[in-house]
């Protein structure tokens, strides 16, 4: 069966996510902007405690695990690049409960809780581009710089704080900005 959309005959439930989903560009700005403000506050003061950039961390994967499950229940349609969502967004609720909840462990468990996140939403992420076979997907950008850094983090696990703030404060950064030109690449996207 067929819809018609601005005189264009196409199969029902066809088109990509960011068509579904392009009334959400500004949460992805939004993520991103967040983003890249941790990053920026965690390269500047890699002196600073575990508990403040483990509650930094912790924060934003909660807001973002919310982001991505808003933008699931708003894509409506059945299909994978909504479970992706989905999934993402519970991983990302779960790792941040897990470190708001325990801010004042060792770096190792943080590291860990950190690394495995990463290579997890990395991997669905890069899933994601590869469904929508496309090499400008932003999601195979995001998908790689997390698994890069989550493996970095799992491969060496017992780096000082300065290391690891540097890491994170650099992923923080690269995903920011992928987010933040994503989410304008919606709008744009959804103007024509």
């Amino acid at each position: 069966m067929n819809t018609v959309d601005q005189g264009i005959a196409k199969p029902r439930g066809s088109g990509d996510l960011a068509e579904k989903i392009g009334g959400f560009w500004w949460l992805f700005v939004l993520t991103g902007i967040i983003a890249l403000v941790v990053g920026i506050v965690v390269i500047a003061y890699p002196g600073r405690t575990l508990l403040v950039l483990a509650l930094f961390f912790g924060i934003y994967l909660l807001f973002w695990g919310v982001v991505q499950i808003v933008m699931a229940v708003g894509a409506r349609d059945e299909d994978v690049g909504r479970v992706i969502l989905l999934l993402l967004g519970v991983a990302g609720i779960i790792a941040g409960l897990i470190i708001v909840a325990h801010p004042d462990r060792s770096i190792l468990i943080l590291t860990l809780v950190i690394g495995i996140f990463l290579v997890f939403s990395g991997i669905l992420e890069f899933g994601a581009a590869l469904g929508e076979q496309s090499i400008m997907s932003p999601n195979l950008y995001r998908g790689m710089v997390s698994v890069v850094v989550g493996v970095l983090l799992l491969a060496w696990p017992g780096p000082s704080l300065l290391i690891l703030a540097l890491v994170i404060g650099i992923g923080f950064i690269i995903r920011g900005i992928i987010d933040i030109f994503a989410g304008f690449g919606m709008l744009r996207h959804r103007k024509a």
